[in-house]
């Protein structure tokens, strides 16, 4: 069906050992509350049809790897869908990339917040809509890479926190 994601299972990747990582492929998302587009999508503008890769999955099981070599690959850039990620100084026992890791992959929605800081859902939405759409406009693929199932699925399958 056109507005499901395409859902992918791979048996790990060259830096793990670990399990499978799924990764799904949005369709679209509609241009606003970041749904997917479920309408004519033929008659949308390529902003209104963009093309998200999702690469989700339990903690160390080679998330980070997988979307940098999909990055590399596909010239994408990674939106954040880790909540510890996004906490300045939580670098130890997250796993949060390194620069070297990193690989010269620009990297989205990590280290935004002071330690104290908070975010709520339409925050997190709101900031990932933005980067997504900003690395889209550069003609880049956006990688949304994480182990926060709520972050993710809140991109393509809830309405926003806002309209509740």
């Amino acid at each position: 069906h056109a507005g499901e994601p395409l859902l992918l299972r791979t048996e790990g990747t060259r830096s793990s050992r670990a399990p499978a990582v799924d990764v799904a492929i949005i369709g679209g998302m509609a241009r606003t509350n970041n749904q997917l587009a479920t309408d004519d999508v033929m008659n949308t503008s390529p902003l209104e049809r963009l093309k998200v890769v999702v690469v989700a999955g339990p903690t160390a099981v080679g998330k980070t790897a997988l979307s940098i070599d999909l990055a590399q690959r596909f010239s994408g850039e990674i939106i954040n869908a880790d909540s510890r990620y996004l906490y300045q100084g939580f670098d130890i026992g997250v796993d949060k990339p390194t620069l070297a890791e990193r690989r010269g992959i620009p990297h989205h929605l990590i280290d935004v917040l002071p330690p104290a800081g908070e975010m709520s859902l339409a925050r997190y939405q709101d900031l990932a809509n933005a980067a997504i759409r900003d690395v889209a406009l550069r003609g880049c693929l956006p990688i949304m890479t994480g182990g926060t199932p709520l972050y993710i699925c809140l991109l393509y399958t809830s309405p926003s926190p806002r309209d509740s």
